[in-house]
């Protein structure tokens, strides 16, 4: 190899020395020269060809040398994994007769702990459940004590509370008036006003008999006139009604339902027009013994009409009265 590159440095020096000259000046190669430089040549690829045998003869060598080292060490690998294999599955083998071993004996072990709190439970239940049963034994005794002393005590008190009821009976009767009894007349008047706001005063009259046919229930008849002031409206009614007195002393309360008829008047009412109207009236009042037949009450009535006329304003519904009250026959001291 250093041989031909000597001589293509020659060959090159040559050429390159020629090149500069002029045609005429350069020196023709004779045969000798050429046959020295085919010589060469041979001679170069000669050495090439034996040095790339040499190459090819080391790498054969040095492969077959890799080979060798590779199936030594893959037999060593694969021994190294039995010998381990063998290990694991003598370790796995032990370690799983030790577990079955500890499982055994801790099996036992909870066994017997079991049986043992079995027997704690039982007993304790045992005496749980006999506790309960003294407890409830003790709890219902002291009940039925409980209930039969407050039986007592419920029987005394409605005992005292009924003749205090029967006291307080015996004093209402004593001092109920005769007016409320069956078979007593009364005759009476009230004055009533409107109780709507803004429209205007409202007066009504009403003159009533009445008749107690049961102890303090009584029916009667009545007859109204109805009066707003600050218009044309004006109406006349008759109906009848029925009041209750649930309480009959020298101060006594009642409350009552009536239904009347009647007819109205006013300037938007022509003469043909008869004007007819329905109503029910309910009232809650009070009345006071003033003298031995007369009374005087106090009450609240409100209105309901089958129709309403303009002029009557809303005072035509609610009202309040004023008025006495005289009893025929049945006086009392």
């Amino acid at each position: 190899m250093p041989a031909l590159l000597a001589l293509l440095s020659t060959v090159s020096f040559a050429q390159t020395t020629n090149s500069t000259r002029p045609a005429n000046e350069r020196p023709v190669i004779n045969e000798r020269t050429k046959q020295d430089v085919r010589e060469g040549v041979n001679k170069v690829e000669q050495n090439a060809k034996e040095a790339a045998g040499d190459v090819k003869e080391g790498v054969s060598n040095a492969a077959q040398e890799v080979k060798e080292e590779t199936k030594e060490a893959v037999r060593d690998v694969k021994q190294g994994a039995s010998n381990a294999a063998q290990d694991i599955k003598e370790g796995t083998r032990n370690t799983v007769q030790d577990v079955k071993q500890a499982t055994s004996t801790a099996t036992e072990e909870v066994k017997e702990e079991v049986k043992e709190a079995t027997q704690d439970v039982k007993e304790g239940t045992r005496n749980t459940v006999q506790d309960v049963k003294d407890a409830t034994r003790n709890t219902v005794q002291d009940v039925k004590e409980g209930v039969s002393n407050a039986t007592e005590e419920v029987k005394e008190t409605a005992q005292e509370v009924s003749q205090d009821v029967k006291q307080e009976v015996r004093e209402l009767r004593r001092n109920e008036l005769s007016w409320f009894q069956p078979g007593s007349f009364f005759a009476g008047a009230s004055l009533g006003f409107g109780l709507g706001r803004g429209s205007g005063t409202y007066l009504n009259f009403h003159p009533r008999i009445g008749y107690f046919f049961l102890p303090g229930v009584m029916a009667g008849l009545r007859y109204g006139f109805e009066n707003r002031l600050s218009t044309s409206y004006r109406a006349n009614q008759v109906g009848g009604f029925i009041r209750y007195y649930p309480l009959k002393g020298r101060i006594s309360a009642f409350g009552g339902v009536g239904y009347n008829v009647g007819r109205e008047y006013a300037s938007n009412i022509s003469d043909s027009d008869r004007a007819r109207f329905n109503s029910i009236n309910l009232e809650l009042g009070a009345m006071v013994r003033l003298l031995p037949n007369l009374g005087g009450e106090i009450s609240i009535e409100n209105n309901y009409y089958d129709r309403v006329n303009a002029l009557a304003g809303r005072n035509l519904g609610g009202r309040i009265r004023f008025g006495f009250n005289y009893y025929f026959g049945r006086a009392n001291p």
